[in-house]
């Protein structure tokens, strides 16, 4: 049982799915490969709040938050096994909300100016 805030569940098919959160103030990614039943934690390379998540396919996957320093993206290509930390140079410091066409990914993001980041897939 986890005391968790949880903000966001996708899932690519009938099977797998990945919910994003916070967990005591550190990232919480959970994945299930059982349509729900069973959920599984998976590490990111660094701490914060984890709001949003995009599923390029079953093995590629985008996620975005913010911690007290700056803004968190993270993708994975092997279903969530590794998660990397991308770092962007851009004065939008919360990321809410994360989508995907094509090979552009889209962060929306907050600060006073109300700016939205767009990022190119590597």
């Amino acid at each position: 049982s986890l005391n968790a805030t949880l903000f966001s569940i996708k899932f690519y098919d009938e099977n797998n799915g990945w919910i994003v959160g916070s967990l005591e103030n550190d990232t919480l990614i959970l994945h299930t490969t059982d349509g729900g039943t069973t959920w599984s934690r998976q590490t990111t390379p660094s701490t914060g709040l984890i709001f949003d998540l995009v599923i390029i396919s079953p093995t590629e996957l985008w996620s975005c938050g913010f911690n007290l320093y700056s803004k968190l993206i993270f993708n994975t290509t092997d279903s969530g096994t590794t998660w990397n930390e991308i770092i962007q140079s851009s004065s939008v410091l919360t990321l809410r909300g994360i989508s995907a066409y094509g090979s552009t990914m889209c962060a929306c993001g907050m600060n006073k100016n109300s700016e939205i980041l767009i990022i190119k897939k590597p």
